[in-house]
């Protein structure tokens, strides 16, 4: 039997089955947030499949990931933190780079995974470990990524010509596209507003020629008589 779920609490109904398993995986990839829902109420029901497709959609869900969790409703005693699960944790920082803070420590030591965080989100780079403020290509994709990262790299790479032009060319255009949203909004609200006037003077127009008209008939309804 599908189980049907809502943002408020999972119904458990076990036993467990390969539909239930679809559904869920479904559930918390539509909202990874879920993932914490899912664990407290019904931690028998989620395994690795659940938790990457939840960590997909949301890469900070994977700070819910370690929740006694079971692979299966038999194995009462098998808990497993899947913070700790490398291709969890490389899923979650793909879609959020943020997320690396809630890996496993092991994790701020593994380039891959560093790398992938920082593609994503250069701050990111504040959290890995310190020995990624020296590695130049690590610094690179970061300030690629957001020139604001640059901070947190080293004394020697800030003094970097090419780490310092990255930056300054990301966090120029960045800026460049916040000012043209800007400047599109400022147009677009001054389009409406002027479309509104303009309907509203069309709406006067069409009322003064139709108080004018109704005169109009009035003074010849006078003179017929």
């Amino acid at each position: 039997m599908v189980l049907r779920y809502s943002d408020s609490r999972p119904d458990v109904d076990l036993p467990y089955t390969e539909e239930d398993k679809k559904y869920l995986k479904e559930w918390v990839g539509e909202k990874g947030g879920r993932l914490k829902l899912l664990l407290i109420t019904d931690p028998a029901r989620v395994d690795r499949d659940i938790v990457l497709s939840a960590v997909r959609q949301n890469g900070l869900a994977l700070q819910y990931a370690f929740l006694g969790l079971r692979r299966r409703p038999e194995d009462f005693s098998v808990e497993e933190d899947l913070r700790d699960d490398r291709k969890v944790v490389l899923a979650a920082v793909t879609q959020n780079g943020l997320a690396l803070e809630h890996a496993h420590n092991k994790f701020l030591l593994d380039r891959k995974v560093v790398l992938a965080a920082v593609r994503q989100n250069g701050l990111a780079l504040e959290i890995a470990n310190n020995k990624f403020r020296k590695d130049r290509e690590v610094v690179l994709a970061a300030v690629i990524q957001n020139g604001l990262a640059i901070k947190f790299a080293s004394d020697l790479l800030r003094d970097d010509n090419e780490v310092i032009a990255r930056a300054f060319r990301t966090h120029l255009s960045r800026s460049g596209n916040t000012k043209s949203k800007k400047t599109k909004s400022k147009k677009t609200k001054s389009k409406k507003i002027k479309s509104k006037k303009t309907k509203s003077k069309k709406t006067k127009s069409k009322k003064t020629k139709s108080k004018k008209t109704k005169s109009k008939r009035k003074r010849r309804g006078k003179n017929n008589v």
